[in-house]
């Protein structure tokens, strides 16, 4: 027994199978939780890298969706800008349809031939507008003018109230009628001072059947020229035919007749009528000449309403006329001002951008006329 156990070598301890194991595999056990720690960073990286795809995809997207949606909202805008002049030129005011006018080109700067005759209409409308403000104004500064000074005088003078406001009114009355202010200011103070209320309350109406009977006699005048003439090219004519009819197309001339007292005197006599008929009529021509200055003339046909002619003839307002004259002068230049900006608001808009985008002749050829038009209708007041 002893010599079997000396046999079988040198003695060894026992190891556990687990041990073993754990020997064997302990490589793989350690290993393991790093391969999983790899993994686990890999497809997190693979995450990140999806998702930034995925982002940069959807970016693109919304970008070109943005784009897109871009275009398409070019033409509603310019379609919702022109149902806007459409709705604004049916129930606003002027000033309202140019800015919406305005407002559409600057979105798209192209009219349909309706939206350019509208634009044609309107712009000249209000500068018409203006111009008519400015002719009713002009007449009613030099009204007052007329009426201010001639109350005036009236009172130094010692006149009647009563007198100084007839005074006042024939002077107004006077000077639309074409008399100068300073020539009516002073026929209507002077009679209202030596005749009374009644002569100066006359003064008007007499000028108007003056001027009445005038234009008559240079109606008759020019209608009885017009007929000497007709009936002198009728006779040269008669007398042309005469000298072609006859055998001898060159007679001698008739010899003059003596001169005698008797036609010296005729002639003579028939100059002098007839240069105090021309002296006449000349006289007569030039008394019916409207003065420059007068309300009839500054006004150029504009009517001035009788409310304001009675707020101009007022009392009160004839006391201060000298500030007022100045309010009024004041707001003739506030017009003439708020034209040039309207004139210049229309040729900008139109060479800057209604021309440029001109698409075919027509349409560049009414812009143009449109700024001739603008041109001469604002020259008229500035």
């Amino acid at each position: 027994m002893a010599s079997s156990a000396l046999n079988r070598g040198p003695w060894r301890p026992s190891v556990a199978p687990g041990s073993a194991v754990a020997a064997r595999f302990g490589g793989l056990l350690v290993q393991q939780p790093q391969q999983q720690q790899q993994q686990h960073q890999d497809h997190e990286q693979h995450m990140k890298q999806q998702q930034q795809d995925q982002q940069h995809h959807k970016g693109n997207a919304a970008a070109s969706h943005h784009s897109d949606a871009t275009e398409d909202e070019g033409d509603p805008l310019s379609y919702a800008a022109e149902a806007k002049i459409e709705v604004t030129a049916q129930c606003r005011n002027r000033d309202e349809i140019f800015q919406a006018f305005k407002d559409a080109v600057r979105m798209r700067p192209v009219l349909s031939r309706k939206h350019r005759e509208l634009l044609a209409n309107t712009v000249k409308a209000m500068i018409s507008d203006s111009r008519s403000s400015y002719y009713m104004i002009s007449g009613a500064h030099a009204v007052l003018k007329a009426a201010g000074p001639a109350w005036r005088m009236a009172r130094d003078r010692g006149a009647a109230a009563a007198a100084c406001r007839a005074a006042a009114a024939a002077a107004a009355g006077l000077t639309l009628a074409g008399e100068s202010p300073e020539s009516a200011a002073a026929t209507a103070a002077e009679t209202a001072v030596t005749k009374g209320v009644g002569a100066t309350r006359n003064l008007v109406p007499r000028l108007k059947v003056r001027q009445q009977r005038q234009r008559s006699a240079a109606a008759a005048a020019a209608a009885l020229q017009r007929a000497q003439a007709a009936a002198e090219a009728a006779d040269d004519e008669t007398s042309s035919d005469e000298d072609s009819d006859s055998p001898n197309n060159s007679p001698s001339p008739p010899l003059p007749p003596t001169p005698t007292n008797s036609t010296n005197n005729t002639n003579s006599n028939s100059t002098t009528d007839s240069s105090s008929s021309s002296s006449s009529s000349s006289s007569s021509s030039s008394s019916t000449i409207i003065a420059p200055d007068s309300a009839a003339a500054v006004s150029q046909g504009v009517p001035i309403p009788q409310q304001l002619l009675d707020t101009l003839t007022a009392e009160i307002i004839l006391y201060y006329y000298e500030y007022f004259i100045k309010r009024l002068n004041l707001f003739l230049r506030q017009i003439i001002h708020e034209v040039r900006e309207l004139a210049n608001k229309i040729h900008n808009m139109v060479n800057r951008a209604l021309l440029p985008a001109a698409d075919n002749l027509e349409a560049r050829v009414f812009y143009l006329q449109l700024n001739a038009d603008v041109y001469r209708y604002a020259s008229q007041v500035c």
